[in-house]
């Protein structure tokens, strides 16, 4: 999580579409400090005529190397954002051989309990992410009591939390 989607005309042959997706991948990983394997990320290619970028009146010159990125992802900070931008730009110019002219980036914003990564269940609600891979009956399922994080930090269970370096969350 954050969750990626790309939207680009048809034309990118399938190691370019790979390298558009990894180095997206890293800025998002580099600039939100999220764990690598966090990774979810959609590609729909366009027809021309299906799909419309102009400049807003900045005078940003399009080609058909045109990125319009959507980021649907938890809050964000401002600095966080800023250097998701910067980065992500810089990386496609260097990799990808596109001009920062070429990048559009909107960000939706969601909530914890806007995610399910499997079996029915709002992880970050039930503290799995948290506490890591939890041990499940043969239906991949347990009590939200089961599931809820132990100790003084589970009273922030609705609260904004932060994952660290070591792989736990803050």
């Amino acid at each position: 999580m954050p969750l990626i989607k790309f939207h680009v005309l048809k034309g990118r042959n399938p190691r370019e579409i790979d390298r558009l997706l990894d180095v997206a991948h890293r800025a998002m990983v580099s600039a939100f400090e999220v764990p690598d394997r966090d990774r979810y990320q959609i590609l729909t290619e366009h027809e021309p005529s299906h799909f419309k970028a102009l400049d807003t009146g900045l005078d940003l010159p399009r080609t058909n190397k045109f990125l319009l990125l959507e980021v649907i992802s938890r809050p964000r900070s401002r600095a966080e954002k800023l250097v998701f931008y910067e980065t992500l730009c810089r990386s496609l110019e260097r990799e990808c051989d596109m001009s920062g002219s070429d990048l559009m980036v909107s960000f939706v914003q969601n909530g914890d309990e806007d995610w399910s990564f499997g079996h029915g269940r709002a992880q970050f609600l039930t503290g799995e992410l948290w506490r890591g891979a939890l041990q499940s009956d043969s239906c991949g399922f347990r009590s939200l009591e089961e599931q809820a994080p132990q100790g003084p930090s589970s009273a922030r269970l609705f609260g904004r939390r932060s994952y660290t370096n070591n792989g736990v969350w803050n």
